[in-house]
């Protein structure tokens, strides 16, 4: 591809190589400097990746925002499909969060905001982009964020857009909301992406996500989506107390110790996080913005909208998920009951039996 011209602007060098694409940077017609994204000639020969790519590519393109990539130009012809970008020079968040020695504690809400801000525009125009994880946030060095990667995105209310529909789910399972691990036909609306952004934050604070990635490597898919459907994880805090050696490191990386981390996070930050990562999406943020506010609400020492849920909540989802025991339970408590209220009815007659024949003798 190197001295390539495409429509007039000239491929210079490769950037990055990707499965299934690869970036270059080039210069346009009028010599300034852009990135071009092509699909390779593996993905280009499959209509399914042609035809994703190009969709991505035009999402992205009618999104204009500074926390979103920029797409110039769409180009569908043959032999290969390719988008024209803006210059970007970064790493995508996976490589930061992994390469990063220095992460200062309060960076992760830094990116956390800019995302967020850039899920609403996509919110606003109604696209919930579906697929947001480290490796589609590219990060540079200055700490602007922008989100990349629009390949699954669909219109608000789509009942095609579940990762489970194809033997070849698009995205990653661990950034994915129980509605679209599961089958029943729901409406996929803008609060998947705000249990996404819930995922990231947890990652973000933790180092790790809120299921084991070892364990999703090892589970089928039905098993996958039995999890995120129906079982809770710890909470951020929780979460660190648990990671033994791997706490060290995530603290050493943000210049803390496990204790200090695990205090700064346990409370406000767990409710935060939490809040967005409700099985029941009537229960999570209703807007990215809304959880951006409750950060900034933390940062500023005001009261969060977040909160712990009550006893009665935490008891109701315990019964959902232990049906077989609560109902064994309270068959044996309704046994209890009726035998209690026999006894006590049985003690009650003879009392008033034996208080009947004492009013006779007297």
């Amino acid at each position: 591809m190197i001295g390539t011209v495409l429509n007039g602007t000239k491929i210079i060098a490769k950037l990055k190589e990707g499965l299934s694409g690869d970036v270059y940077q080039g210069t346009d017609p009028s010599g300034n400097a852009v990135a071009v994204k092509v699909l390779n000639e593996a993905a280009s020969a499959r209509p399914d990746k042609r035809k994703e790519f190009v969709h991505g590519c035009q999402a992205a393109r009618a999104l204009k925002h500074p926390n979103i990539l920029q797409v110039l130009e769409v180009h569908e012809g043959d032999p290969f499909p390719y988008c024209v970008m803006e210059l970007f020079e970064s790493e995508n968040l996976k490589v930061v969060l992994w390469n990063k020695r220095d992460w200062i504690v309060g960076q992760e809400f830094f990116i956390l905001r800019q995302i967020a801000a850039a899920l609403r525009t996509c919110h606003d125009a109604k696209i919930v982009h579906g697929d947001v994880r480290p490796e589609n946030i590219l990060v540079n060095a200055r700490g602007v964020a922008k989100l990349t990667d629009f390949s699954i995105s669909q219109s608000q209310g789509s009942k095609l857009f579940n990762i489970f529909s194809s033997k070849k789910p698009g995205g990653s399972p661990l950034y994915m909301s129980p509605e679209q691990a599961g089958q029943s036909g729901l409406d996929i609306d803008t609060r998947s992406d705000i249990y996404s952004l819930g995922v990231l934050l947890y990652e973000l604070l933790t180092g790790t996500t809120p299921f084991d990635k070892d364990r999703f490597k090892e589970a089928g898919y039905d098993e996958m989506r039995r999890i995120i459907r129906e079982e809770e994880p710890p909470k951020p805090s929780t979460r660190i107390s648990t990671l033994s050696q791997a706490a060290a490191t995530v603290s050493a990386n943000r210049q803390s110790d496990p204790k200090r981390l695990t205090a700064l996070v346990r409370g406000e930050l767990d409710w935060i996080v939490m809040k967005a990562l409700e099985k029941d999406r009537n229960r999570r943020y209703e807007t990215a913005n809304g959880l951006a506010r409750d950060i900034e609400r933390y940062l500023h020492d005001e009261p969060v909208q977040a909160c712990p849920p009550s006893a009665w909540y935490r008891f109701r989802k315990f019964a959902r998920r232990n049906k077989r025991a609560v109902a064994s339970v309270v068959v044996v408590a309704l046994a209890v009951l009726v035998a209690v209220g026999g006894i006590a009815g049985g003690v009650g007659w003879v009392a008033r039996e034996r208080a009947a024949r004492q009013f006779v003798l007297e």
